[in-house]
């Protein structure tokens, strides 16, 4: 099976991009998803494009079974690292 070659062989994923991918796990949008993590819709799709790569991967639910087959998002918890990333201050706008 395709994961089974790519297990073990895989770049761990940043922050961001995790954050990216839970997004993209959550059927959001790219521009949803940088108004979710305050940043602009062409850096989620830098994002995406890094996350392909080291994925080995070139669609985005691709990329989402290989990170969940191989542990990369499983305990992921977004709405924890969004709290851990603002504290109490309201959302921001991402300026671009």
């Amino acid at each position: 099976m395709y994961q089974e070659l790519v297990r073990n062989a895989l770049e761990p994923l940043l922050r961001r991009e995790q954050q990216v991918l839970a997004g993209v796990r959550s059927g959001l949008s790219n521009r949803q998803i940088g108004e979710q993590i305050h940043v602009c819709e062409d850096t989620v799709k830098y994002h995406l494009k890094r996350i392909f790569l080291k994925l080995s991967v070139s669609r985005r639910s691709e990329a989402v079974a290989v990170a969940v087959y191989n542990g990369l998002l499983d305990g992921f918890d977004r709405d924890r690292v969004a709290t851990e990333q603002n504290g109490s201050e309201p959302a921001q706008q991402a300026s671009c």
